[in-house]
């Protein structure tokens, strides 16, 4: 995982939605009051079944917090932990990117549940994302976030965002984000976008209007029960992905 993801800026959805969590449930019964854990919004179950990834928020003095499981014949509880604060000058800015931790065992039957509530974390199994067959040369996936990163798409249901990055880093990257439900994304602030057909489905080509450093293309469309977002999201320098290559690829996305 990289933490490069912290200075995307696709349209982002519930930065920082990160409840306090103070009424604790340890794993062996009993209560603890503390303010070191945050609660998990949602989480991603990768493809070993093992690694578990949430997102974080973090910013100032304090650093990158770790995701903490706490294991169990059925459950598993899942909270994010801070270390002590920094001391010095610090800067302001705000981050995010993935935290993951793995368990001993596959999860399996197991379910992943809030160590601060023992309420249920929504998941999203990694095998069960759509993911691009027919990516440019030279692209692998670096990084998948539990939390929908793109214009347009709804923040309040249960997504993925996946990134995917050629090296060395000379080409874009490419961003799939998909939430449930087919609803295409219509005017989002910001964006300029134009109306077209991916093979036979309605689709919608998007370019990000904000100033540098970062450009973006996207093209968004339903399938499979889903709305779908890929993006080229540019650094300064880099040459554009042409248009057929973008859409070529968004068409080639199977679950």
């Amino acid at each position: 995982m990289t933490a490069g993801v912290c200075d995307m800026r696709l349209g982002r959805v519930s930065v920082g939605v990160l409840a306090t969590g103070l009424g604790l449930a340890a794993c062996g019964g009993g209560g603890v009051t503390t303010s070191s854990y945050r609660s998990v919004r949602e989480a991603i179950v990768r493809s070993d079944g093992r690694t578990i990834v949430a997102e974080a928020t973090w910013g100032g003095c304090q650093p990158r917090p770790h995701l903490v499981l706490r294991g169990g014949t059925s459950i598993i509880r899942v909270a994010l932990t801070f270390p002590p604060p920094l001391s010095g000058n610090c800067t302001t800015e705000g981050r995010f990117a993935p935290v993951t931790a793995t368990l001993p065992s596959p999860l399996q039957h197991r379910r992943l549940v809030q160590l601060t509530t023992g309420k249920a974390v929504p998941t999203v199994l990694e095998a069960d994302l759509p993911k691009p067959r027919g990516l440019p040369p030279g692209y692998h996936l670096s990084t998948i976030l539990p939390t929908v990163m793109a214009a347009g798409l709804p923040s309040g249901t249960l997504g993925a965002t996946q990134t995917y990055q050629r090296s060395p880093a000379s080409s874009p990257d490419l961003v799939l984000a998909d939430v449930p439900g087919e609803h295409l994304p219509t005017a989002v602030h910001g964006w300029r976008s134009r109306e077209i057909t991916l093979g036979a489905r309605p689709a919608r080509l998007l370019v990000d209007q904000q100033p540098p450093p970062f450009v973006q293309r996207a093209v968004a469309w339903t399938a499979f029960g889903q709305t779908l977002e890929l993006i080229a999201r540019y650094r300064p320098g880099q040459p554009t992905l042409p248009q057929p290559a973008l859409l070529a690829t968004a068409r080639s996305v199977r679950p």
